[in-house]
């Protein structure tokens, strides 16, 4: 049994090192890891000049050595107090920064290149997040490690709190009942570091957002009166009645021709999306009177020709605010000045009109002569020739005449009348459903809500504007509108059909069969249905108007403009500032800092050069500075002899017959 015991002496005395640790820094209130650092000294000297101290007695430094260390201390701390605040000031002076501007968008570039790679950027934005949280756990497990060693060097320290202190800095887990502080810490503790990474990640990553921005700008105003006067000097009247009817250019029938009546088409309040184009842009279901004043919406169309009356198409002026950022998808949203008319329909009187057929037309076709008489407002008569062939018994025609300056009863400077009367009423021909038509037509300047969106512009009258009469202060461009009217019911008549005709038949096959069914009177809805055609061709007319006096280079007048204003949002990817999560995201960084402070905090200044050769927080060192090494000399040397010893000592856990786990150092 003896035999026994001695075997085991030298591991028992391995295990008392620490306490003969702890007894020697007792004494001298040093740890012998600190005499260590003075290797000139041999091991008996530096015993006889412990022996030669009272027990209560501190070691004293010689001053060098004194003033070396603090300076190496201050800098150690302001090293890692700035380095934790320099990442904590980032954090917030990005959330600052988010919070002034609500949202910071990513350069168009990179905002496609995110959306299409989500995975990726998430990966690397995950990176740098761990980066970011590595530092500054780093500066916290130093921080913590520091304080922990200033506490150890200035008293005897409860070998629990060390431990509690260890697995605090590195985030593990302290469960001790008995201490349920530590526990509490150490819980909070794990938490916020293992949460860091997630809260920079939440934080940096990009995700969709939608911007705001304001849109300022202006347009030719149709009612200004210097507009009034440059275009009463550029009309030329068709029959030397000032402001009656205009006479059209010959270059812009390509323009009328191709787009008037599909404008019609379109405003035939279908309740359905209804697109075509003109001039590089293309309308839902009317123009509205309005020019694009988004220059994303229109295709190019080249310069124009000509200008004013005489317009042929080319690119127009827009003069709203420009942006830099157009991310994902851009959507606009203008409040315009557009026109419009009040258009009233209902069945023309038999004396209104009258047809007459030329005697001497060709066998293939006939010739008719449309005439309306518009006595009301002066003395003219609207006539002209149409053609049509032989089908239905060669009477499938439909006439079109405006009468200008007069409204339904009397003379009106603010309107003009359509008649529309066809030789196929009451017959089994195709427009046989339309009946003898009077239209009260009143152009009027109202405000206009366009939505722009994917090239699409969708206008819409706003119910809450002012509508002005546009003969009133303008009567130049009435008189153009009802020669464009004009102009169209000339050429809508062709050999075998009616472009105008076809239009509101086929309105008429797409309304609802309930609504025909349930009608008292039909022609009510086929006059509803004229109504709105009608005020598709004058809502196009006033485009067309719009478009010839604001031609690319056009300078105009500042008193000739009106202001325009409105929105863009645009989707695109970067950070939005969300109150609840972004606030939430930097609560780990923000803790973890203040932990840092905390510990900083309490070292004392002679803490910082023992750090240099002892990590309290460092099981190896833990280890070493409890045992001896070769030399004899117990406790952590710096420099070249330590790293023999890491490298060179092996360690073992061993078990007593009573249970006890001895570490052996050694072999």
């Amino acid at each position: 049994m003896s035999s026994h015991h001695s075997q085991r002496q030298p591991t028992y005395a391995t295990l008392r090192s620490k306490a003969e640790s702890v007894q020697s820094r007792d004494e001298s209130g040093y740890l012998l890891a600190d005499l260590e650092r003075h290797p000139s000294h041999s091991t008996s000297e530096q015993r006889n000049h412990h022996s030669s101290r009272s027990p209560g007695q501190q070691p004293s430094l010689d001053k060098g050595t004194k003033k070396k260390r603090q300076p190496h201390l201050n800098i150690r701390l302001l090293v890692l107090a700035g380095g934790q605040l320099v990442i904590f000031g980032l954090g917030w002076g990005f959330v600052g920064a988010l919070i002034r501007q609500s949202n910071i968008a990513l350069p168009d570039n990179l905002a496609h290149l995110v959306s299409s790679e989500p995975s990726a950027t998430t990966f690397v934005v995950s990176i740098l997040a761990a980066i970011i949280s590595m530092i500054s756990i780093r500066i916290y497990s130093l921080s913590v490690c520091l304080a922990l060693t200033s506490k150890l060097h200035r008293r005897a320290t409860p070998l629990l709190f060390s431990g509690f202190s260890v697995s605090a800095s590195m985030g593990r887990m302290f469960i001790k009942l008995r201490h349920p502080t530590w526990t509490c810490t150490s819980i909070i503790t794990m938490v916020v570091l293992t949460s860091l990474s997630s809260g920079w990640t939440s934080l940096l990553n990009p995700t969709v957002i939608l911007l705001s921005d304001p849109i300022r700008g202006n347009e030719l105003d149709l009612i200004s009166p210097t507009f009034s006067y440059l275009l009463n000097n550029s009309s030329v009247s068709q029959n030397g009645t000032n402001n009656s009817l205009t006479a059209l250019n010959d270059d812009s029938y390509n323009v009328l021709g191709l787009s008037g009546p599909l404008a019609g088409h379109s405003a035939g309040g279908l309740d359905v999306p209804s697109f075509f184009s003109l001039n590089g842009a293309t309308y839902n279901i009317s123009t509205g009177g309005i020019l694009p004043s988004i220059q994303s919406s229109v295709y190019s169309v080249g310069n124009p020709p000509t200008s004013g009356l005489q317009f042929d198409g080319g690119s127009t002026r827009v003069n709203t605010t420009s942006f830099n950022t157009t991310g994902l998808s851009q959507n606009f949203t203008m409040t315009q000045q557009g026109l419009t008319a009040h258009v009233n329909c209902s069945e023309a009187s038999p004396d209104s009109f009258s047809v007459d057929e030329d005697v001497t037309s060709p066998a293939s076709y006939r010739i008719y002569s449309a005439t309306a008489y518009c006595n009301r407002s002066l003395d003219y008569v609207a006539n002209g020739p149409y053609y049509s062939g032989g089908g239905c018994d060669g009477v499938d025609c439909i006439f079109i005449v405006p009468c200008p300056l007069q409204d339904s009863t009397a003379p009106s400077n603010k309107s003009f009348t359509i008649s529309i009367f066809s030789n196929a009423a009451g017959s089994e021909c195709r427009y046989s459903f339309i009946p003898n038509t009077t239209c009260t037509v009143t152009p009027m300047t109202t405000t206009v809500v366009a939505q722009y969106n994917d090239r699409i512009i969708t206008p819409t009258t706003s119910n809450s504007s002012e509508s002005y009469a546009v003969g009133q202060y303008n009567p130049s461009a009435l008189a153009f509108l009802a020669s464009v009217v004009q102009w169209f019911g000339g050429n809508a008549q062709n050999l075998v059909s009616n472009s105008v005709g076809d239009s509101v038949y086929v309105l008429r096959s797409m309304q609802n069969q309930t609504n025909l069914q349930s009608s008292n009177d039909p022609d009510n809805i086929i006059f509803a249905e004229q109504e709105d055609y009608w005020r598709g061709v004058v809502e196009f007319g006033g485009t067309y108007l719009r478009s010839g006096f604001s031609t690319v280079g056009s300078e105009l007048p500042e008193d000739m403009l009106t202001p325009i204003s409105g929105n863009v949002s645009t989707l695109t990817m970067g950070w939005s500032y969300r109150p609840k999560s972004t606030l939430a995201a930097l609560v780990p960084q923000t803790l973890i800092t203040l932990f840092t402070l905390m510990a900083l905090a309490a070292v004392r200044r002679d803490a910082g050069a023992l750090h240099d050769s002892v990590d309290v927080t460092d099981v190896s060192d833990v280890v070493l500075s409890t045992t001896a090494g070769r030399s004899g000399v117990q406790g952590v040397t710096a420099g070249k002899e330590k790293k023999e010893r890491l490298e060179g000592e092996t360690v073992r856990l061993t078990e007593v017959d009573d249970s006890r786990k001895i570490l052996v150092l050694g072999n």
